[in-house]
């Protein structure tokens, strides 16, 4: 089987102004139509303009299409917008027999897990949940970043956006954020690489950021108190219903889908109730005649109250179990306070056990992400120093995350020469 690489599918390609010269006068027409009803904030303007490295867009589609209409005419606004944008368009029968392979995601998994889905041939358009479809498409596929689904009229069109390769979840680098595993009150950090963004005495929530940019071969420790609870409640008054020699019987009768309820006035204040239903039988026929006798007993309360010694052993012993499970063996414990709560016929046992533990927790970065923040905090140091950035990249340090992307191209540089 023949097949082309990216590379060589964005160079046979046509202009965007090629593309949109064979359609039709009304398809041209709404190219310029969506053109016109595009706006972007000053913002998105102004981000757009400042990418000072060059983007090549590859598009299969056709003028023809309602998507290529609409997400080709954006795409032309980023490149009127800047140059360093690039687009090359080619026809939807190359891209389905090429570009699929070329983006390394297997077409007929992705054809029958869109199946599983529901978009097949003839299913009613109104019943696709795109947001689903879109969202388990791209659990299932770790190499697709976007999935778009539009529907227009009798067809659907599916088109995927791959992920950039350093970009990829399995792309990492030995880059990471040091994140907090739990809440605390932050004591010590020994950042041994990165940088630290909390200070002694800061109150952080489990997720928020410690240290940026760590080295996975330094790993930071940052210790910090935190304190676990457990409490657990009971009944020290038991109360039960007892029945009175009082009983009332009140009579159901159904017949088929009918029923006929003889009403009797029950003035119980508690009363429990349980039902019987007798049916008529001659051999083996059923007649469709049911009758149902609920029986009412009145109950009265009756309190026993538990010994609250042994109840208060009983809640200690659960308690003190589920701390043991709660905090980790590597946990300093610090103090700890218990009490019991008493109310009208409840008792509550509190324990809150102070700790100090290493809460750092690692959250690997993918090179892409690692490089922009080495990249920030280069400049922010250089900013500090009143320095300018050193431009020889041999004078950058052995671990830095650039000279494994310098590696990668040459090694891929390496590999299209062969």
């Amino acid at each position: 089987m023949v097949e082309m690489s990216l590379k060589e599918l964005f160079e046979i390609g046509q202009s965007f102004e090629s593309s949109v010269g064979e359609g039709t006068k009304g398809e041209r027409a709404r190219i310029f139509k969506n053109n016109s009803r595009l706006n972007l904030t000053d913002e998105m303007i102004s981000f757009i303009e400042n990418i000072d490295y060059e983007v090549n867009f590859l598009v299969s589609g056709e003028i023809w299409c309602p998507d290529f209409q609409l997400n080709a005419t954006v795409l032309k606004r980023f490149l009127d917008l800047n140059p360093n944008f690039n687009m090359s368009v080619i026809t939807m029968a190359r891209g389905k027999k090429f570009m699929a392979p070329a983006l390394g995601i297997d077409k007929e998994s992705l054809k029958n897990e869109l199946y599983k889905e529901g978009v097949k041939p003839g299913v009613y358009k109104k019943s696709i949940d795109r947001k689903i479809v879109r969202e388990n498409i791209m659990l299932k596929f770790n190499q697709i970043a976007y999935v778009s689904i539009n529907v227009k009229g009798t067809n659907i069109f599916v088109n995927i956006t791959k992920k950039d390769e350093s970009q990829n979840a399995d792309e990492n680098s030995n880059y990471c954020n040091i994140i907090a595993e739990k809440d605390g009150i932050i004591e010590k950090v020994v950042p041994r690489s990165g940088e630290a963004i909390v200070d002694e005495g800061d109150i952080v929530k489990k997720g928020d950021v410690l240290i940026n940019g760590a080295n996975t071969s330094a790993l930071p420790e940052v210790w910090a108190t935190t304190f676990y609870e457990a409490k657990k409640t009971s009944n020290y008054i038991d109360v039960k219903n007892q029945r009175t020699s009082n009983k009332k019987n009140v009579y159901t009768i159904s017949f088929y889908d009918k029923k006929f309820k003889i009403l009797r006035n029950i003035k119980y204040k508690n009363y429990e109730i349980e039902n019987k239903t007798h049916e008529l039988k001659l051999g083996d026929y059923t007649f469709p005649i049911k009758i149902t006798v609920s029986t009412f007993y009145e109950v009265k309360k009756v309190e026993n109250k538990v010994d609250v010694q042994k109840l208060k052993e009983e809640l200690s012993s659960q308690v003190l179990k589920e701390l043991e499970y709660k905090i980790p063996v590597s946990a300093r414990i610090i103090d700890s306070k218990d009490k019991y709560n008493v109310g009208k016929n409840m008792i509550e046992y509190v324990v809150t056990v102070t700790t100090k533990e290493d809460i750092a927790k690692l959250d690997i970065l993918s090179k892409s992400e690692a490089e922009s923040i080495i990249k920030s905090n280069e400049e922010k140091k250089s900013k500090e120093e009143g320095e300018q950035k050193p431009s020889n990249p041999e004078n950058r340090p052995i671990n830095d995350i650039r000279n494994e992307f310098k590696e990668d191209i040459k090694s891929n540089t390496d590999n299209e020469e062969n």
